[in-house]
């Protein structure tokens, strides 16, 4: 295939690739420019309707070309079929629809792939830029408007301030001492434009401190959490149940109820371990003897 070959858009003429090829009756179009040429919604097999070299969306196809129009004579006591004639109105005429995405014819616009062109301005439209509204491809320009507005008015105020602050001079017919006085006179208002702005750019610059504080404080708040202090309280299981069930249930945790009660000389008896010498003990179950005790013991 040649350079720049294949199939053209049926909607913007252009060479449709395989990447963005969507076919429809036997045409080609760009993913892009497969609309409906009424509504601009986006297309696909289901929803799309074809009259001749147009393509709609079926709700948009009923409109336009169903049976006098959608909903055309629908009112109470009149069927949709209905011209109207019997009461004196006339049907509008159908005029032919006019595609809304005609290609800029310029060459080096299409090389560059602006091919719809802004209804205002008359310039090429690129997708960076494009806002779709009523069928139009149209630039932002209200908010260029008002921009260049915006800009047009500081001029104007800039040259009425110079004007009313720094008049023109009329040198003409002065002398060297008049130019002198002149001069002098045209310092003084320096040195006084320059405290006022010395003054005004300290005061911002003072401003700009409490703020960059300001901001810092507020983070600090955020990032930070202070714990409170807290202090031990000593509260019994009894009180804690209390406050969980209610002064109505009578509950009582005596935790000493349940535990085993010992005497003192019990514990003093255990402590008591006669110690003997370990080697009588060794003598005695050694040799036969011994080893019957041992058995006897088992036993």
């Amino acid at each position: 295939m040649p350079l720049g070959g294949g199939n053209k858009c049926g909607c913007c003429k252009k060479t449709v690739y395989f990447a963005e090829e969507v076919q429809c009756e036997g045409q080609s179009f760009h993913k892009s420019c497969f609309l409906c040429m009424a509504c601009r919604k986006n297309l696909d097999s289901t929803t799309v309707a074809v009259h001749q070299d147009e393509i709609y969306c079926k709700s948009c196809y009923g409109k336009k070309y169903g049976p006098k129009g959608y909903g055309f004579g629908g009112g109470a006591g009149t069927l949709s079929m209905d011209t109207g004639e019997a009461l004196g109105i006339k049907p509008a005429g159908q005029t032919s629809h006019r595609p809304t995405n005609n290609p800029n014819p310029s060459k080096f616009a299409q090389k560059l792939g602006g091919s719809d062109v802004c209804p205002r301005c008359g310039t090429a439209v690129y997708a960076a830029e494009k806002v779709v509204g009523g069928g139009n491809s149209l630039m932002v320009a209200k908010a260029k408007d008002e921009l260049e507005q915006e800009l047009a008015e500081k001029e104007v105020e800039k040259e009425r301030y110079l004007a009313e602050k720094a008049p023109p001079l009329q040198t003409g017919g002065m002398s060297f001492a008049e130019l002198q006085e002149l001069c002098q006179e045209l310092h003084a208002k320096i040195d006084v434009v320059d405290e006022e702005r010395y003054d005004i750019e300290a005061k911002v610059l003072h401003n700009t401190r409490e703020i960059k504080d300001l901001n810092i404080k507020v983070l600090d708040l955020r990032g930070k959490f202070k714990r409170p202090t807290l202090r031990r309280v000593r509260v019994s299981a009894d009180a804690i149940l209390r406050s969980l069930l209610g002064s109505k249930h009578k509950v009582s945790m005596d935790l000493r109820a349940n535990l085993k009660s010992v005497k003192k000389e019990d514990t003093e008896k255990e402590k008591t371990v006669e110690v003997s010498d370990w080697r009588k003990n060794v003598e005695a179950m050694s040799g036969m003897e011994g080893r019957k005790k041992m058995f006897d013991a088992a036993q």
